[in-house]
């Protein structure tokens, strides 16, 4: 099975780039461009349909300057409601780190990247959180 990437990234060059780089790589991408695309953000008192089953995605990676919230409040509001993407496989991209959002990515467990983005860095990182994902995992169909 293919691992599944969700990207939310508001600008579409970025977004098309991830998409196509990755899924040449062997992945299976799904991107958005606002994180109300999540049903666990788009629904208020919704918690995340998929918290008592397998996973929505294997990874995700979102920008930190989105439409209606930032990646770093889509990140923790994931987590208030349930969401069981596994808590180091969530990055976080920008190209204007101040040091309290460092501070909050790095708390919310995520990876943190760099705007202008170096794609092989994000490879890397993907390749080696791999390994770790249960073999029997099972990312609920979309």
């Amino acid at each position: 099975m293919k691992p599944r990437i969700f990207i939310f990234e508001d600008e579409y060059l970025i977004r098309f780039s991830l998409t196509a780089k990755l899924t040449k790589r062997g992945f299976d991408v799904r991107s958005f461009s606002d994180p109300t695309f999540c049903p666990a953000i788009s629904k208020p008192d919704l918690t995340c349909p998929n918290s008592d089953r397998d996973t929505c995605c294997d990874f995700l990676l979102t920008d930190i300057k989105m439409p209606n919230l930032t990646g770093l409040e889509f990140i923790e509001k994931q987590q208030e409601k349930g969401c069981n993407v596994v808590f180091g496989n969530k990055a976080v991209m920008s190209a204007a780190w101040s040091d309290e959002d460092l501070i909050k990515a790095e708390r919310l467990g995520c990876k943190i990247f760099h705007k202008p983005l170096d794609f092989e860095a994000v490879f890397g990182w993907l390749e080696e959180e791999l390994g770790l994902l249960a073999v029997d995992r099972q990312p609920v169909p979309s």
